[in-house]
């Protein structure tokens, strides 16, 4: 089978700013009038898997894999090591992204 490798277009110099911003977003509680991301975790099951989604307008120039792993550092920093061992989808998405998708279920 063929494998088409590509480059993602990952901003390296944001990141680390965004990751720091949004785990003090995070530990300030509720953001939702400053403008601050928003953070959706769903429980699949009573104690199974956990989605979480952070819905954030700075996400914009980031690649998908790089919202991934900030998101599971913000985690790291804010849930317990069982929570986090729980965590089988962790998304980044700007809110026209989660209107789009999520939003509409």
């Amino acid at each position: 089978m063929p494998v088409k490798r590509i480059k993602s277009p990952r901003s390296e110099d944001t990141a680390p700013d965004l990751a720091a911003e949004l785990a003090a977003e995070r530990r300030a509680g509720d953001t939702s009038d400053t403008g601050g991301p928003d953070v959706i975790i769903e429980e699949i099951k009573d104690r199974g898997p956990l989605h979480v989604f952070v819905i954030w307008a700075k996400w914009e120039p980031l690649d998908h894999m790089t919202r991934s792993d900030l998101v599971m550092q913000a985690c790291d920093a804010a849930l317990s090591p069982a929570e986090l061992r729980r965590i089988t989808f962790a998304n980044g998405m700007t809110p026209l992204e989660y209107a789009n998708t999520l939003g509409n279920r």
